[in-house]
């Protein structure tokens, strides 16, 4: 039954994308609340450059990447889409869309490249969902790109859950546990949440990569 959800629901929004004036449509009617406050609350543990809302242009974010600044962590909050068309695969950012060939080019570009970007957080629907063409789905970019390990999520995620999860994620992280430990300990910190215990909840997440 959920598979065939998924089918349907992939369905529609494959469609939506072949219309006309279809990514402004979707910048417009969707949303993400807890975004906001995800990237306030990691503020405090580990992030020192942020791009929010307006800021998050694609230009803005390759100027970021691609900067004199090498960064060992990358996490990116939006919306994600992974389609059976690499054209119809992408995050969201504010003015446009980072397709997913370009998410791997732009990684390539940062100036840690060459010794590889440490952590790629993908805090995103569906950001390690893949098929044969890309395996693990953006994730699987992010490794081809060379970075170390990417953390995302195999289907839609709560936005909240999301929010809660990353940002005790990274007070693992902070803590000098592995990521693979960091993710269980904050997985299980939402499975104990009688709100979240569900594993809609703190299930979809998993870490492709380098576990250390």
């Amino acid at each position: 039954m959920r598979d065939i959800k998924k089918r349907e629901a992939r369905a529609k929004a494959d469609n939506l994308l072949r219309q006309p004036g279809a990514e402004e449509k979707l910048k417009a009617t969707l949303s993400l609340p807890g975004v906001e406050n995800e990237l306030n609350k990691l503020k405090k543990t580990v992030i020192n450059t942020t791009l929010l809302n307006e800021q998050f242009t694609v230009d803005g974010f390759h100027q970021q990447v691609a900067g004199d600044e090498p960064y060992e962590m990358i996490h990116i909050a939006s919306h994600g889409i992974f389609s059976s068309n690499a054209d119809d695969s992408f995050l969201m950012a504010y003015d446009n869309v980072i397709k997913l060939d370009d998410l791997e080019t732009l990684l390539k570009q940062d100036k840690g490249a060459q010794r590889g970007i440490e952590l790629l957080t993908l805090s995103a629907c569906e950001t390690a969902e893949g098929d044969d063409r890309a395996p693990l789905g953006f994730t699987g970019a992010a490794l081809k790109a060379k970075a170390r390990s990417a953390l995302g999520s195999l289907w839609p995620i709560s936005d909240e859950a999301a929010s809660q999860l990353m940002a005790n994620f990274y007070t693992n992280l902070t803590q000098h546990l592995g990521k693979a430990e960091a993710l269980r300990q904050a997985q299980l910190k939402l499975l104990h949440n009688p709100k979240m215990s569900h594993p809609f909840y703190w299930s979809p997440f998993i870490l492709v990569g380098n576990w250390l």
